[in-house]
């Protein structure tokens, strides 16, 4: 019985926790796009990172800031295949104060983090308060 109340309480707690942390990595993406500034970008190539679960590709990307920087940068977001072909424009989204800290405009770069997580929060979450409520005889 006591393991049961154990696992009653852990599953709620880490519920509570993900959905913490996805709802702080909302927040910054929130801050970061009513900071951030939008311009167009060309990719340059697809980087190749290999593991044991196979091979992802990441762009590389080139843009020029507003005050005429060129910066380049390696987008957060792999994919198999690669979502990008060399030379496609994409929408970037960068911060004014660090132009290195960019992003390719997208959902997934927003708000991939926060979803998956709350979401797997939410599923702990509910599955802990549904023992909290059903008592076992």
């Amino acid at each position: 019985m006591q393991s049961v109340r154990i696992l009653r309480i852990l599953f709620f707690l880490i519920g509570v926790v993900m959905i913490s942390i996805a709802a702080g990595i909302s927040w910054y993406s929130y801050s970061f796009l009513t900071t951030a500034t939008e311009v167009e970008g060309r990719v340059v190539r697809n980087i190749e990172y290999s593991d044991i679960d196979g091979t992802m590709y990441a762009p590389l990307i080139i843009f020029e800031t507003e005050t005429g920087e060129k910066v380049e940068f390696i987008d957060g977001v792999r994919s198999q295949p690669a979502r990008f072909d060399p030379e496609d424009r994409v929408r970037i989204l960068y911060s004014p104060d660090d132009p290195t800290d960019a992003m390719v405009r997208g959902f997934f770069g927003l708000w991939g983090g926060a979803t998956i997580v709350g979401g797997i929060g939410s599923v702990f979450l509910f599955i802990g308060t549904i023992f909290f409520f059903v008592r076992p005889d």
